[in-house]
């Protein structure tokens, strides 16, 4: 598979467990039905999954989105204001 073609699977799988279904099922029925993927294919579509499904709530912190609530009380980052970017480089 293209590096294009994983990125896309992994979108098609997120979408369908952000609405809800348990991401490894998800992740094992794409499976089931793409034997064209090989193991690699399939670890880079499952290590994309998780990055972005461990990385969800501070990506929400971070664009402002409705899900901010999954950061806990908004104080989740040292300064509030300045987020996880100011935060990584050392400061706002």
């Amino acid at each position: 598979m293209t590096p294009a073609a994983r990125i896309q699977a992994a979108i098609e799988i997120l979408d369908r467990a952000i609405r809800g279904e348990a991401a490894e099922a998800v992740l094992t029925g794409w499976a089931r039905s793409n034997r064209f993927a090989g193991s690699g294919d399939r670890a880079g579509i499952r290590d994309l999954v998780y990055d972005a499904l461990r990385c969800q709530a501070s990506y929400a912190h971070m664009g402002g989105g409705e899900r901010k609530a999954d950061c806990g009380d908004g104080n989740h980052w040292p300064d509030a204001d300045a987020g996880p970017v100011a935060h990584a480089r050392g400061g706002p």
